[in-house]
Order: structure tokens, then C-alpha cells, then sequence
């Protein structure tokens, strides 16, 4: 099913609730056995959903090649099991102008993406 601001890729969840991780969550979640992990095993499990953007990805896989020293190719494989994990939304041009709920402005496009994504949550580890 496809609409003007989402690809929606019809994963079924037990629950109905949908959040947006940030670049953070997503680290710890690869990384490390914690919460972000277990939380990432509840959206393969369909028991969560998950909401992302391109833009939310391309700067997860640039943080893996920064701070990880990931290959391009290994970022790449990381950026694909997110993306499978997850509802990819495209959000329209001028919408993150209309953001303003955060003190941080690099966090805006997490907000964005929630608010395309009908996401209830935002999990971060910040």
C-alpha cells in the first residue's frame, strides 16, 4: 500500500504502536545487548513497528563509517536490516521548517519522521 508521504510495507504488529528510533537507539541496538536491542527484537517479531526516514538511515550509516570505522559496504548491510525492520516514510519539502518541538535542531529529523510516520513514541539514547 502506497501513499503521497509513506511506503508502507504492511508489517503487521500485535500491538499497534509505532515509534521512530534515532541514530543513537540504532547504535546501541547493533552494538549492544541493552534495552535498544531487545526493543529491535520486538520489531522483528512484529510485536512493534518501526518508523524511519532516508535521511534518518543515511546518518546511521554515516555514524557506522565515522565512529565505528565500518566499511562502506558493511554500513550498507546495517542500513538494509533497518530498513527491512522498518516503514520507510519520504516527508514532504518544507515540512521540517514547521518543526519546532526540539531544543536540538539536528534532532528535527527524527521529529519529522514521527510525525509522517504516525509514530507514537521517539526512542533515543541521548
Amino acid at each position: 500500500m502506497t501513499d503521497a508521504k509513506t511506503q508502507k510495507w504492511n508489517i503487521p504488529t500485535k500491538s499497534g504502536v509505532k515509534f521512530v528510533g534515532d541514530t543513537n537507539f540504532w547504535i546501541s541496538a547493533t552494538f549492544w545487548r541493552g534495552l535498544c536491542y531487545r526493543l529491535k527484537q520486538l520489531v522483528a517479531d512484529g510485536t512493534l513497528a518501526h518508523v524511519t526516514s532516508l535521511k534518518l538511515l543515511s546518518e546511521f550509516a554515516r555514524v557506522l563509517r565515522r565512529d565505528f570505522n565500518l566499511s562502506d559496504d558493511q554500513a550498507y548491510i546495517r542500513y538494509n536490516e533497518v530498513m527491512e525492520l522498518s516503514e520507510v516514510v519520504y516527508p514532504q519539502l518544507g515540512v521540517l521548517e514547521q518543526i519546532t518541538g526540539s531544543r536540538n535542531h539536528a534532532d528535527n529529523p527524527v521529529l519529522e519522521c514521527a510525525v509522517w510516520g504516525e509514530a507514537r513514541y521517539v526512542v533515543t539514547r541521548d
